[in-house]
């Protein structure tokens, strides 16, 4: 018991892991002195960063130096947390509120940024594309989804043929089977009908392209399956959905025809 305590007095003198470091007081005081203190001294040099970022980012600063009324006088206030800094902070939060909201915004947009700079493409580029797009579309819609189906190398009849059909398709790179399926039995009712593997043969082959969803059921990961030698190995089913139930057809076509 008397040693239970005295490691307790341990845990208790050592400093606290800092804040939204996923670790119990007993793990963190197990760890290394010199891990412990690094670990303190990155995250106190991040906490501190982000706030001089964004002062740097409006323009509150002068000459290099910080300035009063800004991110880092709030970080100073909150870390020191008497009852004068709280107070402090409290109005400083209240004055920089609309600057917090327009980071936030700016914040939340960077992931587009990324996906069109991966496109070789600014976010700008992106939206006056989309806008053009808008607009012609109500202009003349017929003409330009065509042109947008021909611009992705997919053949506007078939797309129709498709689309017309009822038929839903698992993945796009289905689509010239699907044609060709509606076209070999055209007196067949297709409304509803899905093109796709089964989850369970894409188990066998490629389990890390397979997940088990909430609701029980097992969803296949198309975009990356396609793009692996197993996926000519698979037969291509049609199935229709039933009050949930999944009602299969006989493959539609064999792997080598999928290939």
């Amino acid at each position: 018991m008397a040693k239970q305590r005295e490691n307790s007095n341990v845990v208790d003198l050592i400093e606290p892991a800092p804040e939204g470091l996923n670790i119990s007081r007993e793990d963190w005081a197990r760890t290394p002195p010199e891990i412990r203190s690094e670990t303190i001294r990155m995250y106190r040099e991040l906490s501190e960063r982000i706030p001089i970022e964004k002062d740097r980012r409006s323009g509150r600063t002068h000459r290099g130096k910080r300035v009063k009324g800004g991110f880092w006088e709030l970080h100073c206030c909150e870390r020191d947390a008497t009852p004068e800094s709280l107070a402090r902070a409290a109005e400083l939060r209240e004055i920089l509120a609309p600057e917090i909201a327009r980071i936030a915004e700016i914040e939340s947009l960077e992931p587009f940024h990324e996906m069109a700079k991966a496109n070789g493409k600014t976010l700008a580029d992106v939206l006056r594309q989309y806008m053009a797009v808008e607009q012609r579309l109500r202009m003349d819609p017929h003409g330009e989804m065509t042109q947008i189906i021909a611009n992705l190398g997919i053949d506007p009849t078939d797309y129709a043929t498709v689309i017309a059909a009822g038929v839903h398709l698992a993945h796009g790179d289905f689509l010239p089977m699907a044609v060709q399926a509606i076209r070999r039995n055209p007196h067949r009712s297709w409304e509803g009908v899905h093109f796709g593997f089964m989850a369970q043969d894409v188990q066998k082959v490629r389990p890390d392209c397979v997940a088990m969803q909430p609701n029980g059921y097992l969803a296949v990961d198309y975009g990356r399956l396609l793009k692996t030698p197993e996926a000519r190995s698979l037969p291509l089913y049609t199935f229709r959905y039933i009050d949930g139930v999944q009602f299969l057809d006989p493959p539609q076509f064999q792997p080598d025809e999928v290939a």
